[in-house]
């Protein structure tokens, strides 16, 4: 879903619970790195938005603005989380 940037699918995927990181030797395979080696720069940013960390690095493909973007929308994510 995220090589391909099926975006909803994802959404869904993590709110079930699917992980964001995984173990060191799957780093690879990640959902983020998957986002990244599809060139899918909306499902990254989402991924990011989600809380998907971005190891030091890795080239995310993203502008710094989109970068920031969605790192502001992750810290709104865990504001609303900690307030509930």
């Amino acid at each position: 879903a995220c090589f391909l940037g099926h975006r909803d699918i994802v959404r869904g995927l993590v709110k079930r619970g699917a992980p964001l990181k995984l173990p060191p030797a799957l780093a690879e395979a990640s959902p983020l790195v998957m986002a990244i080696k599809g060139g899918q720069k909306k499902t990254t940013r989402l991924l990011i938005s989600l809380g998907a960390k971005v190891p030091a690095g890795l080239d995310t493909g993203l502008t710094p603005e989109e970068y920031e973007e969605a790192l502001a929308k992750a810290r709104e994510r865990a504001a609303r989380r900690a307030a509930r």
